[in-house]
């Protein structure tokens, strides 16, 4: 037992093993007692102190400097800083909080109260307290404080158009940012008044419309309706449903707005028109097979070239319209696919319908299912019957040039003779024989012409994304496809496009898509398409035959990236087989 005075206080008498300290940590859960003696920074503690502090309880003095080498880091000066600052003020009384790190590694958090008491002299001899193990509560606190901010974040932050408005009359209570985005309006001009003083509804009947549904389900789920903004009328799918919101009925309401989707989908019905008339329009003859060689599609070109139509054609064996002995061919084809080659060119024959040979020059590759493994093959077929004839008549043309080209020698022999054998000098038979030269020169008219040029690639892009500008970054290089790789790069270009107006960025709002191709190393054309601020994006649990198509339909495999900001698809390839 001890005495000591408190300043400015009757002497107290302070017994250590008293019941006051029992009774007191005994009451409270996660409470430790301790007393200190200033004078030799020796600390006495109940059991449950040097629980709280993770460590045996011990009934002999321990030094000060244990339980401040347990304080965390970051928390030492401070608690120090703020003892020595009630000493000197003579306040007498601290609490903190701060934080711990037990030898067992757990981090804890403490709040400490605490007391000095003083001498006669006023001279600081003691300090006692409590130290209270609070981590659970600062848990509590840091999970409220999340939920707080999550909610505002949801709330205020949110790209839905939110709002929150009373039942009774539709006066605006609160409204986050995406809503003032949406409409044109403040926020000063919005909250207070109602949604007739805006004029929001187009037509007023929607006003009764949506109450009349919460009246009757209790929920609005994704009605469409137009709305007047400020400079604007949008078109939203609303949601809304009825909350508690200080102490009145509320109408809590998320619009979406579809606007630019509605725009979408009616410039995607234009695209899907341009697609189908790219590939039903096509020369070529664009088809998919199984790999047994059954026809599974085929556009509209085989009936120009061969006699037949798609629907006689599909789900038919290829053998059919090939001459006998031509399968081996094929088939070694399809074995180079199988062991590695991204695709295959060759020449092959078909029969028509009425029995004609046909000379087609055929590019093919694989298509894959989800798991990698090939399932059948994409090819482009065209026909070069007249250009092989053209060759053999070329072939013709070349030894019958030959031929001529004896004839004109000698001809040329006999005028050269003839002219010097007639001529009185030599510079008389140069002129002579360098104008007959001439004369024969003119005489002959052998011209050499083909079909140059191409498809630029930047109106290949530019025509399939037209109506998405400016939400589509477009930029490089001049350069020129020819036309076999540009009807299938508009086929994929037409597929990404498609993706993301349905699923990827140009989905939402703010959604964007930049495009970009390059020539690298003067002999490899390189192509990306990346998406961003487009909804989360998750890799497809299946893929349909668009997918497929999009990854099949040039001659190299694509990198295709299923990353959580958007889609990214990128190729390379050879420059000639761009330009081929």
């Amino acid at each position: 037992m001890s005495t000591v005075v408190v300043k400015g206080q009757p002497s107290l008498r302070v017994d250590w093993e008293g019941s006051e300290f029992l009774e007191l940590a005994e009451a409270s859960a996660g409470v430790g007692v301790w007393d200190m003696d200033l004078a030799t920074g020796l600390v006495r503690g109940r059991p449950q102190f040097f629980r709280v502090m993770g460590l045996e309880p011990r009934a002999d003095p321990v030094s000060v400097e244990v339980f401040r080498a347990l304080r965390h880091p970051e928390d030492r000066a401070k608690v120090g800083d703020g003892f020595r600052q009630i000493l000197a003020e003579g306040t007498d009384y601290y609490e903190s909080e701060y934080r711990i790190l037990r030898p067992d590694g757990q981090l804890r958090w403490i709040l400490g109260r605490g007391r000095v008491v003083r001498d006669a002299h006023g001279k600081p001899t003691r300090y006692f307290g409590v130290d209270i193990d609070i981590t659970d509560r600062k848990r509590v606190e840091a999970a409220l404080r999340a939920a707080e901010a999550r909610f505002l974040r949801i709330f205020q932050l949110a790209p839905v158009a939110m709002s929150i408005s009373t039942l009774r009359d539709g006066r605006y209570v609160d409204v986050n940012a995406a809503l003032l985005s949406q409409t044109g309006y403040t926020r000063q001009e919005v909250v207070g008044r109602t949604a007739r003083d805006l004029r929001v509804y187009v037509d007023e009947k929607d006003f009764t419309r949506v109450r009349g549904i919460l009246a009757e389900k209790g929920v609005v789920q994704s009605l469409e309706i137009a709305l007047r903004g400020k400079h604007e009328v949008r078109t939203v799918l609303i949601n809304a449903d009825v909350v508690e919101f200080g102490g009145e009925q509320c109408l809590l309401t998320a619009s979406v707005d579809i606007t630019d989707r509605k725009t979408v989908e009616a410039a995607l019905i234009q695209s899907e028109q341009r697609y189908r008339a790219l590939v039903d329009n096509a020369n070529d003859i664009v088809s998919t097979m199984d790999l047994e060689f059954r026809v599974k599609s085929v556009n509209p070109a085989v009936e120009r070239i061969l006699g037949y139509t798609p629907e006689e054609i599909v789900g038919t064996p290829l053998q059919r319209f090939i001459p006998q002995g031509q399968l081996p061919m094929h088939l070694q084809m399809l074995q180079r696919k199988l062991q590695g080659a991204s695709s295959t060119r060759y020449e092959m024959q078909l029969v028509g319908k009425t029995g004609a040979r046909f000379t087609l020059e055929v590019n093919s590759r694989l298509i894959f299912d989800d798991g990698g493994v090939p399932v059948g093959i994409h090819s482009i077929a065209r026909d070069v019957t007249d250009r092989k004839d053209a060759e053999a008549r070329q072939a013709l043309l070349v030894r019958e040039l030959q031929h001529r080209a004896k004839n004109l020698l000698a001809v040329m022999q006999s005028i050269i003779s003839s002219t010097l054998s007639s001529s009185d000098d030599l510079q008389t038979a140069h002129d002579t024989i360098l104008g007959r030269l001439q004369a024969l020169a003119r005489a002959q008219d052998f011209i050499a012409s083909g079909p140059s040029g191409g498809v630029p690639i930047d109106e290949i892009v530019r025509g399939e994304l037209a109506l998405f500008v400016p939400r589509v970054s477009v930029s490089g290089p001049q350069v020129l496809a020819g036309s076999a790789f540009a009807q299938m790069f508009a086929v994929v270009v037409h597929e990404l496009a498609t993706n993301a107006t349905k699923y990827g960025s140009l989905s939402q709002p703010k959604g964007r898509v930049n495009v970009k191709w390059d020539i690298q190393g003067n002999s490899t054309f390189s192509f990306s398409w990346t998406e961003r601020g487009g909804p989360p994006v998750h890799e497809p649990i299946s893929q349909g035959f668009g997918s497929r198509l999009m990854r099949a339909a040039l001659s190299e495999n694509p990198r295709i990236l299923y990353a959580k900001e958007g889609l990214e698809y990128s190729i390379s390839l050879p420059l000639e087989q761009v330009q081929g």
